[in-house]
């Protein structure tokens, strides 16, 4: 029997208007680069291998919704996709959450595959 099982990987995110995170993704070493953008008022994310591969630059990052394009992650040897998850459901969707967006979201590497399981 096959099923589909998914796995979070909690991102570190803090409210500095500039920040960067080492992470591995799927056995890849990993360089997670945020901005804030006064213009956008949304942090731009960008992601290269460590061996300074870019996977993607300056995407905005939007509660709820997956990024980059799952195409762009797998041309890259990527499974997974990133969704930032308000902490409740009460998360007001505002300039200032987003600016503050430690104290009210978790960005997590969400991966999802099929599992075949034995009797």
């Amino acid at each position: 029997m096959t099923t589909l099982r998914t796995y979070n990987k909690r991102i570190a995110i803090t409210n500095d208007a500039y920040f960067s995170v080492n992470i591995e993704l799927d056995s890849i070493s990993c360089v997670m680069d945020f901005v804030w953008n006064n213009k956008t008022k949304r942090y731009h994310t960008s992601l290269s291998k460590k061996n300074g591969d870019v996977v993607f630059e300056g995407v905005a990052v939007h509660s709820a919704s997956f990024f980059p394009l799952n195409s762009v992650m797998a041309q890259n040897g990527f499974l997974g996709m990133f969704t930032l998850y308000p902490n409740n459901i009460s998360v007001p969707v505002t300039d200032e959450a987003y600016r503050n967006w430690a104290d009210y979201y978790t960005l997590v590497y969400e991966l999802t595959l099929e599992v075949t399981q034995t009797a």
